[in-house]
């Protein structure tokens, strides 16, 4: 298909392949992390904070390090 459209992520989104490592960053559902890396396409970030973790387990779930699509769409702190 050659005439497929270009996507772009909201006005004042990015992508979090296109983040630079050490970028401080939320997404829309209010997910707070550091961007690492970007490579073999997988985004590598640390999650700081997260709305839905209010359990131990859950702290333990979605918090720290983990591997993201690089398409995660993102806004810099």
């Amino acid at each position: 298909m050659k005439s497929k459209p270009k996507w772009k992520p909201p006005k004042g989104y990015v992508y979090c392949a296109t983040t630079k490592p050490g970028t401080l960053f939320e997404t829309e559902i209010g997910i707070k992390g550091i961007h690492i890396e970007s490579s073999g396409g997988r985004s590598i970030v640390i999650v700081t904070d997260c709305p839905f973790a209010n359990t131990e387990e859950d702290k333990r779930y979605y918090l720290g390090k983990q591997n993201w699509a690089p398409q995660t769409i993102v806004r810099r702190i």
